[in-house]
């Protein structure tokens, strides 16, 4: 199964926040999407919207640039 570049930018993006928090001394964990899905939305049902919708009720709806959220 071939892969786009999406892809590829995903993992090195995973690799950069890997290293950062290394240099803040925290420590990573990978988690599967079933995982993901139970402990956020409690279903295995969940679709990425369900999954998103969870978040935002959770967290709160998500800054733009024109009217960032602010986190104090």
């Amino acid at each position: 199964m071939s892969v786009g570049q999406t892809v590829f930018d995903t993992c090195v993006w995973i690799g950069r926040f890997q290293e950062l928090a290394l240099n803040c001394k925290k420590t990573t964990e990978y988690i599967y999407r079933k995982d993901e899905k139970m402990n956020i939305c409690h279903s295995m049902k969940a679709k990425d919207s369900n999954i998103r919708q969870a978040l935002i009720d959770r967290f709160g709806e998500v800054g733009t640039k024109k009217n960032p959220r602010l986190v104090l």
